[in-house]
Parts: structure tokens; C-alpha cells; sequence
């Protein structure tokens, strides 16, 4: 959905602001083509930049520094939106997103407000990112009034309890789309419709569902969805394994908490940078030494 927020005012963050108007100019997915070179000036690699080389390993910090157990700071606040006084997250709230965790829904509202926030065109213009407060995404395509479903464990609804929460949501999105300004997306004498879903493939295990949500907010191309849904063919996207879900789980915690809406990103970078890992000595990584229950003290 598209939004064009107006320059004298910041809106309330638990309120989205978005517009339906004549911004929607050049269909979504549409690339500008690059710039042609010459045959005599072939294109050259490039080399990795030192800066981009120092900013990985600042990531790397901040990941390591958020998710790690401290004990003794794990309560503190480390985000905290610029400008809004009320929407902040705590140490231990990032810490969910170490592997293997049930991820905080508090960390999926924060990925959306920083999304929104991007200055690009897809979320300056064509896609806005309501926090949800379930694990699977329900996608408004705005040009074609449809509604389809993101889920990572079902590509049909998965119960008639479900069925009925699709059919809520579908209100819900036809309210917001009114209170744009927008004519409703339900047909005369009907009052709702049901979402279709979208075969896409799914998680390899019970605890990465908002994982996924959040790269579908940063990945998915709406304009696809509607085709997938009458071909009957699956999304066009790779299959995501464990090792990479673990590198999203990282790149998430960082782009949210180095984002220039955090107002106390310079303080978290300094307790990244001031953290100490403990690594093991000589002794204990060579490969001729092992360490048993009985080498240990009893006290």
C-alpha cells in the first residue's frame, strides 16, 4: 500500500498513515534498466571497501551483543522509536531472536515501523506494513482488491477457526482501505472475502514463523501473488534452510537496532563494542585435549 507522509507532521506509530492516490504511477516489481557500458569499457568488479568490511563486523557485534544472555543488563532498553516516546524494546526482547527461539511479537512491530521508515520507493509509495499480531501475513493488493495469505505452514486454511479469522481480517483491511479514502474491495451485497493462499515454500521447524514474516516484508513482489493464485503455481522464491534463517535472524537485529530511527543507536553500538568475548585458550582448541565430566572440580 502507499503512503505519502506529510512533511510538517509525524504521524502516531500505532496509527498508519497511508494514501491510494495518483503515486501509484509505474507497476510494482518494474526495474529501471541499468546503464549500458561501451565494449571498449567492460565492467569492472568491485573490490569489498574497507568501510563496508568494519560495518560487517560492527553487525556481527550487535547481533552477538543483543542476543547474548548478560544477566545483568538484560532488562535494559537498547530501542527506542525517534520521536514517539512509547514505542521501545528491551535487551531481553532481542535476545528471542537467538536461533532456535520463539521470536517476540514486540521485535515484528519494531521490523515494521523500520521498514516503513526506508527511503526507497517500495516503502515510500507502494508497500505499507501494518505490525501484526500473528505469524502469518495477509497481503492487500490495492490494484487488484484481493487479499492473499503468507504462511509458512499452510498453503490452505488449515481449520474452520481459521477460515472465519481470514474472513475478519479481510474486513478489517477493506475498514483501512475506506478510511483511506479508497472504495471498498467487496463486491455489492457481500460483506467480506476470502484471502487466498499463496503456495510458497515453508519453514523447516516450529519456531522461525516470524522469521519469515519479516524477509516477506522486505522481499515479497505483490504484483506476483495474483498470478500464482490463478496459475495455481508456487512463488517464485528459494527454499530457506536453517543456516540461512540463523544469518536472517542476525541481518534482522541489526537493521533494526542500527536503523537511524533508534534513537539510542549510538549508545548500543558503544556496549556492542565495549562487550568482551570469552574465548578459549590454546589448550582447550587443540584437537589432542578433551574435556570430560570427572576433569572437572566438584566445588
Amino acid at each position: 500500500m502507499g503512503r505519502e507522509l506529510p512533511p510538517e507532521s509525524q504521524p502516531d506509530p500505532s496509527v498508519p498513515y497511508f494514501s491510494f492516490g495518483p503515486e501509484f504511477k509505474r507497476p510494482f516489481g518494474t526495474k529501471e534498466q541499468p546503464p549500458k557500458t561501451s565494449a571498449e569499457e567492460p565492467p569492472q568488479l568491485e573490490t569489498p571497501q574497507p568501510t563496508q568490511m568494519i560495518k560487517n563486523d560492527l553487525e556481527e557485534r550487535v547481533a552477538n551483543w543483543a542476543t547474548m544472555a548478560k544477566r545483568d543488563n538484560d532488562f535494559d532498553t537498547i530501542f527506542k522509536l525517534r520521536g514517539h516516546r512509547f514505542l521501545e524494546a528491551m535487551r531481553c526482547q532481542f535476545m528471542s531472536m537467538a536461533p532456535g527461539l520463539y521470536i517476540d511479537i514486540q521485535v515484528v512491530s519494531l521490523m515494521c515501523h523500520v521498514l516503513n521508515a526506508e527511503e526507497n520507493e517500495r516503502f515510500e509509495k507502494l508497500v505499507y506494513c501494518v505490525p501484526p499480531e500473528i505469524l502469518w501475513m495477509y497481503v492487500l493488493d490495492v490494484a487488484q482488491m484481493e487479499i492473499f495469505v503468507l504462511d509458512s505452514k499452510n498453503i490452505v486454511s488449515p481449520s474452520d477457526e481459521r477460515t472465519t479469522l481470514n474472513q475478519f481480517a479481510s474486513n478489517i483491511l477493506d475498514q483501512m482501505l475506506r478510511w483511506a479514502g479508497a472504495p471498498s474491495m467487496f463486491k455489492k451485497g457481500s460483506h467480506s472475502l476470502l484471502p487466498k493462499y499463496i503456495n510458497i515454500p515453508g519453514q523447516p521447524n516450529e519456531f522461525d514463523c516470524a522469521v519469515f514474516v519479516m524477509k516477506w516484508m522486505e522481499l515479497i513482489d505483490p504484483t506476483i501473488l495474483a498470478g500464482c493464485c490463478n496459475d495455481n503455481t508456487a512463488y517464485n522464491i528459494e527454499e530457506w534452510t536453517g543456516p540461512m534463517l540463523k544469518e536472517f535472524r542476525k541481518k534482522i537485529v541489526t537493521k533494526i537496532i542500527l536503523s537511524k530511527e533508534n534513537s539510542l543507536r549510538a549508545e548500543a553500538i558503544k556496549a556492542a563494542n565495549d562487550m568482551r568475548v570469552m574465548r578459549p585458550g590454546a589448550t582447550l582448541r587443540s584437537p589432542y585435549v578433551h574435556i570430560s565430566t570427572p576433569d572437572l572440580p566438584s566445588k
